[in-house]
């Protein structure tokens, strides 16, 4: 019994230092060289014949 709760507690200990990790990296992330997309342009969407849609579907 001693040795199955011990096996749970390292368990348990690997899980929580395992989610600290995450949780320490992902506050602490800052990705490099991030773009600035104040000058993006986005196309027009492109026309479509719905009456065309919709006779290829019937």
């Amino acid at each position: 019994m001693r040795k199955r709760r011990a096996i749970i507690l390292s368990g348990l200990a690997v899980v929580a230092v395992a989610a600290a990790t995450v949780a320490v990296r992902t506050a602490s992330f800052a990705p490099a060289g991030i773009a600035d997309a104040g000058d993006v342009k986005l196309a027009a969407a492109p026309a479509f014949d719905i009456d065309a849609a919709v006779s290829h579907l019937s």
